[in-house]
């Protein structure tokens, strides 16, 4: 199913400077001390319908579940929060996607390192799925509507690995995707002087060459495991992250069968 927002007037990719100037003149905005455009929202919380107090007791004046209801909701809950303590260790420093790809990744939810939920999360990898800010609707539904956004605005869909390629913090063949190196590819996506190749495990595009990124190892992850010998162990996880994300695409009824084989 389509949206449509009918605006009286629409502006298309403007500048950074016209969404400051049009953000200042917002009647909720304000300007702090650092010279930075704070906006305050009208709802500045979740919705008060999704939020529950776990509590036997009937003197709360919020909604309330018992704890035997919040075991069970958590039981149901675990079931789509998937947490290994390992590192994937095979995500490419910076993939390129396509519409369908981008739509399944949107559903795997997957992050490793501290971008899955600070230092204490540091090297698990992590699997969440609708974890977004798009909007609360059923998730097979949900991921059959991206495609249809991407279709209809000229953007463009990258995965960013913030973590380490080859291993945890603990193996000695490892290497960590440094800030500076993250720095360097998020300039080459916005200046568009990254150069692309076409992953052969996963079907998305890699980077083979970015101005500032003097080690290609942490781009194709099959380079740096071929040069320490650890190919075998390399396409195992392969086919493993491979049979796990088709299973777990797969167990959301009526989502596109492109989205579920989309990432090989």
């Amino acid at each position: 199913m389509a949206y449509q927002v009918n605006g009286s007037r629409v502006e298309w990719n403007p500048a950074a400077a016209r969404l400051r100037q049009l953000t200042g003149e917002m009647a909720n905005a304000s300007v702090t001390e650092f010279g930075n455009v704070a906006v305050k929202a009208r709802v500045d919380s979740r919705s008060t319908r999704s939020t529950y107090l776990v509590e036997d007791s009937t003197n709360s004046r919020g909604q309330t579940i018992t704890r035997a209801e919040y075991d069970r909701v958590a039981a149901i809950q675990d079931e789509f929060l998937l947490i290994l303590n390992r590192n994937e260790a095979i995500l490419p420093g910076v993939a390129r996607l396509d519409r369908t790809q981008a739509a399944a990744c949107l559903m795997l939810g997957e992050a490793t390192g501290t971008s899955a939920g600070g230092q204490d999360e540091e090297g698990k990898f992590v699997r969440v799925p609708g974890t977004n800010p798009f909007f609360p609707r059923d998730m097979a539904d949900m991921g059959n509507r991206m495609p249809e956004l991407l279709d209809s605005h000229e953007v463009q869909a990258f995965v960013l690995n913030a973590g380490r390629v080859g291993g945890g913090d603990d193996h000695p063949g490892s290497k960590k995707v440094t800030i500076p190196y993250s720095s360097a590819i998020v300039q080459g996506i916005v200046e568009g002087t990254i150069e692309w190749t076409e992953d052969p495990d996963f079907g998305y595009e890699v980077a083979a060459a970015i101005p500032g990124v003097d080690d290609i190892e942490i781009l194709p992850p099959r380079r740096l495991y071929a040069r320490q010998g650890r190919t075998d162990e390399h396409e195992a996880m392969v086919a493993r992250l491979k049979r796990e994300r088709r299973e777990f695409l797969g167990s959301f009824p009526g989502l596109d069968e492109s989205l579920v084989e989309s990432l090989g």
